[in-house]
């Protein structure tokens, strides 16, 4: 009998959905493939044609998180007509808010990140990707709307707003304010930062500076230097 896409994408769901239930009571480590395919009532050989390992469905869950979280933004009504700080605000928000049911899951990714970071850059870079083309994309409009250039530097302010964001998670998950109003009060402090860098490209001036300063010094020292400077001088 022939599985439906339908069938597929709701398997696919149900071992992530039990990988999250699992991971969050034992730890990632302590979680294997037979207990998620158990949990999920499907076969230990199913669950290899979805997942080649548990590393892959434990990023599954953000792949799904981001690509939700696009389509949650696509939805408000005149998001566009936003200024870029209420976009980035929003943005965070919403990632929290579809995040806080799953919590205990991902202070574990957290744990993992710091822990064994090598694993998770390699393991969550198609996540990450998927979440910054979300960012991008909101920045590209912002921008052209208002008549803008895009910063020559995006790709590294990307870089450094995901950075931004992993530190955003980490103080929420550490936050016992009531209602998390302190990570709230952080990220309506931060984004207008943000704005700021992003309309200005002050990322690209500090790199032009640093460039700049950088290659005038060492031209200047080679300029002056002498190899016969470094020699050991005779007694």
């Amino acid at each position: 009998m022939k599985i439906s896409q339908a069938q597929k994408e709701q398997t696919r769901a149900k071992l992530i959905e039990a990988a999250v239930e699992i991971i969050s009571e034992k730890g990632f480590r302590a979680t294997t493939m037979k207990a998620i395919a158990k949990k999920a009532d499907v076969g230990i050989a199913t669950i290899y044609n979805y997942f080649p390992n548990k590393d892959k469905i434990f990023y599954a869950y953000f792949e799904a998180q981001y690509i939700k979280l696009a389509q949650q933004l696509e939805e408000i009504e005149a998001f566009e007509t936003y200024e870029l700080d209420e976009q980035i605000q929003t943005l965070i928000e919403t990632c929290l808010d579809n995040f806080l049911p799953d919590r205990e899951f991902v202070a574990e990714a957290a744990h993992l990140a710091i822990f064994s970071p090598f694993t998770s850059f390699n393991n969550g870079k198609q996540a990450r990707e998927i979440f910054l083309d979300t960012v991008k994309d909101i920045w590209n409009n912002y921008l052209e709307q208002r008549g803008l250039e895009r910063p020559l530097s995006q790709d590294w302010m990307l870089l450094l707003f995901w950075e931004y964001y992993l530190g955003i998670v980490a103080y929420w998950l550490e936050d016992k304010s009531e209602n998390f109003n302190h990570t709230t009060q952080l990220i309506d402090k931060t984004s207008e930062i943000i704005k700021v860098f992003v309309e200005s490209d002050l990322a690209g001036k500090l790199l032009d500076l640093g460039t700049f300063v950088s290659r005038t010094y060492f031209h200047t020292y080679l300029a002056n230097f002498h190899p016969e400077d470094c020699r050991p001088k005779e007694k």
